[in-house]
């Protein structure tokens, strides 16, 4: 780190000479700062992040608006390359802060577009369309032709992975008929790949392949490899799907040697797609090469997706070999990888117990050494022994302290996956029962209600995992990441409803610390609360205010809905607002609701911090 800086140092001489000399609160050095930093973003992360800093730091001073989003900017770009999502959007809205303040609105589309990608990137994919959607509407305003091609694009993107098929054609096809105005072939060729995968995905393969062979016959040297690539591995799986042997072969070689000559991890993905046509066409040992191969490339590249799907393959090619240990082992590979995600969360928890404890005890050890090499005489021997009982009493009351948090953090887990989790999945198990039952009856329609209701519980428990194992991450302690957690719930929901949603958090309450169980239960206090303004309150607007004193954290939830009676809802079998005292309660919060007919309703939470 001390070479990079003095290298960073040396490289500032060069490039900006007598400007060192000049005010370090001179814009037209802090744009220079910033462009530099920008230009390290790839090569020199370290050294990217430390001119942004500074540019920062000399911006606040003069209070440079252009300056500070460029610099936060870069530090987004930084921390989405790390894959840190949610550090990544944090400096990305403080960025479209400060564009919206340059009256420049095409750098606000940008930023808009860069939280879009990351909303993406961490598959949250509705809040990924509604950043895109505003990125898609300021490229509209400015008339922009190739901007509305990039941009539609990503909210084509988007929608794609959203499983909303129609809303995706819509604006991949948009997104191909304005690069076609802007007469911008990278963007031709960009649009010509979305709306071949899409059409792969619809099983329209034929229409895949005739924009494909199309956009190949307009190929030029200039083209990007990956961008060739990827035409070639599309029509690879368009023949594919259309039994195709000889064709989808011939295209995927060609997109593997591509992909092989440039080092791109689509490699991997490429070699799957092989192996599971040598597969399809009783080639078990090629199947088998290939996908072991695809394996290594894609476990590399983090792509576990493909690694799942690949396992469930190489089950498949060793039963039909007759190979039933074998097949056992690659479907518990399968399912290994299928729960990866959860897998590592535990895992990162579990591992940060672990190291907290052996640092209590090298630290433990270190210490008593240290007294240990002090003692030279009986009477310091004897004081020495007092203080080390001492000691090793107060050590291990606090490692039962730990161990007895430990014992009632994984208590509360346990119950929370219990009360959540387990009585949705005993209502999945039901009603798969029913269905059962019902097809050997051929009652098709309460089959297909059956079917729905199963749909719709397996969406709860999906969310109410996610709930809990963002809750029992160690990264998740400051109240500035839940805020930002509640800020995108309500943004998902703002899309489907005309209301306008206005949050207002103090930086004094962003800048605090909450345990497990207070980040949980104002969490979902305020979830519960928003969605029940948004889907009932008929509300026109809804307002999130938060602050701390130093002594309080105060949270406040207000619309101008319809209103209700508290104490008569309050009364419905525990639910309701009982639901939102019991969980204030838990955290020794106090919640006080104010409503009544026709005058909106006002909730307001105060924590002791």
């Amino acid at each position: 780190m001390q070479m990079k800086y003095l290298f960073t140092l040396a490289s500032f001489f060069v490039l900006f000479g007598a400007n060192l000399y000049a005010s370090r609160t001179d814009t037209a050095y802090i744009n220079q700062i910033n462009k530099r930093s920008f230009e390290l973003r790839e090569t020199n992360p370290d050294s990217c992040k430390l001119l942004a800093d500074e540019a920062i730091a000399l911006s606040e001073k003069i209070n440079y608006a252009k300056g500070l989003g460029d610099g936060y900017t870069r530090l987004g770009l930084l921390e989405k390359n790390k894959g840190n999502f949610e550090g990544a959007i944090r400096f990305y809205q403080k960025s479209l802060y400060y564009r919206k303040q340059l009256n420049d609105p095409e750098l606000v589309a940008r930023v808009y577009s860069n939280i879009g990608n990351v909303f993406h990137n961490s598959a949250q994919f509705d809040s990924a369309i509604f950043y895109h959607l505003e990125s898609v509407k300021i490229a509209e305003s400015l008339k922009d032709d190739g901007l509305i091609s990039k941009y539609s694009g990503n909210l084509g993107i988007a929608y794609q992975k959203n499983e909303s098929p129609e809303e995706a054609l819509k604006y991949y096809t948009y997104s191909f008929e304005y690069a076609q105005k802007a007469d911008n072939a990278d963007a031709i060729l960009l649009s010509t790949i979305n709306l071949s995968s899409l059409y792969i995905d619809m099983n329209e393969s034929r229409k895949a392949i005739s924009y494909l062979l199309q956009i190949e016959e307009t190929l030029t040297e200039d083209a990007a490899p990956d961008d060739i690539g990827n035409i070639y591995n599309n029509l690879g799986t368009a023949y594919n799907n259309l039994n195709k042997v000889d064709s989808a072969l011939y295209y995927f070689e060609k997109a593997a040697a591509i992909y092989s000559a440039e080092g791109l991890p689509e490699l991997g993905v490429c070699l799957s797609n092989m192996g599971i046509l040598y597969f399809k066409t009783g080639n078990p040992e090629k199947a088998k090469s290939y996908l072991h191969n695809s394996n290594v490339l894609l476990l590399e590249a983090n792509r576990l997706e493909v690694v799942e799907d690949n396992y469930m393959y190489l089950a498949n090619v060793f039963s039909y070999q007759g190979k039933f240990d074998s097949a056992e082992i690659m479907m518990e590979q399968h399912i290994l990888f299928r729960d990866s995600v959860y897998n590592q969360e535990k895992a990162s928890k579990i591992s940060e117990i672990q190291t907290q404890y052996e640092t209590e005890k090298k630290e433990q050890i270190i210490k008593r050494q240290k007294l240990i090499n002090t003692g030279i005489i009986v009477a310091a021997v004897l004081v020495l022994a007092i203080l080390l009982l001492l000691f090793n009493r107060r050590q291990l009351k606090k490692k039962l302290e730990f161990e007895q948090q430990l014992v009632s953090d994984r208590t509360r887990i346990c119950s929370d996956l219990h009360d959540d989790i387990g009585s949705t999945l005993g209502s999945i198990s039901y009603f798969s029962q029913l269905v059962t039952k019902l097809q050997k009856e051929n009652d098709a329609d309460k089959v297909n209600a059956l079917l729905a209701k199963i749909e719709e519980v397996s969406g709860e428990a999906v969310e109410n995992m996610s709930d809990i194992v963002w809750a029992i991450k160690p990264d998740n302690d400051s109240s500035e990441k839940m805020f930002l957690r509640i800020q995108n719930y309500a943004s998902e929901l703002q899309q489907a409803a005309e209301l306008n949603y206005v949050a207002k958090i103090e930086e004094t309450a962003n800048a605090i610390s909450l345990n497990m169980e207070q980040r949980k239960n104002i969490y979902l206090i305020f979830k519960e609360s928003i969605y029940n303004a948004f889907k009932y309150a008929e509300a026109t607007e809804i307002n999130f205010n938060a602050n701390y004193d130093g002594n309080m954290l105060t949270i406040i939830l207000s619309d101008n809905g319809k209103g209700f009676d508290p104490q008569k809802t309050n009364s419905i079998n525990g639910n309701g607002l009982g639901n939102l005292h019991r969980r204030a309660k838990e955290i020794g919060a106090t919640l006080n609701v104010k409503s009544a007919n026709k005058q909106g309703t006002t909730i307001t939470v105060t924590l002791p911090i």
